[in-house]
């Protein structure tokens, strides 16, 4: 798992327990999941997310992303959606904090 920002000193298992905890989410709805790229910037005020993640039984690529203000946390924002490689890749992809160099060169 590649783990930016403030994820960066986090073990495997506290990422998990952050996202079921933080987006008040069911633990086998995330552990179903092998969490690829994890970013999490901002534990202040206001702050976003990014996971890339990989399905364990399908191998499907997934993208969650999130933001949360000092009124509202991440909570219900738990929506993997599915992705590719290819729109990772393309210019219609964005996530504050990952860049393409990032997925690429996570991938090779």
């Amino acid at each position: 798992m590649l783990k930016l920002d403030c994820y960066a000193n986090y073990s495997d298992e506290d990422v998990y327990n952050d996202i079921v905890s933080n987006y008040d989410v069911k633990k086998e709805d995330v552990d179903k999941f092998e969490i690829l790229i994890a970013l999490l910037d901002g534990e202040g005020y206001e702050g976003y997310s990014f996971f890339l993640l990989k399905d364990k039984e399908t191998g499907q690529l997934f993208e969650n992303s999130a933001s949360h203000c000092s009124c509202h946390g991440f909570e219900e924002q738990w929506e993997p959606k599915p992705t590719s490689m290819e729109y990772l890749m393309s210019e219609h992809f964005h996530a504050y904090g990952v860049s393409k160099e990032v997925i690429k060169n996570f991938f090779e």
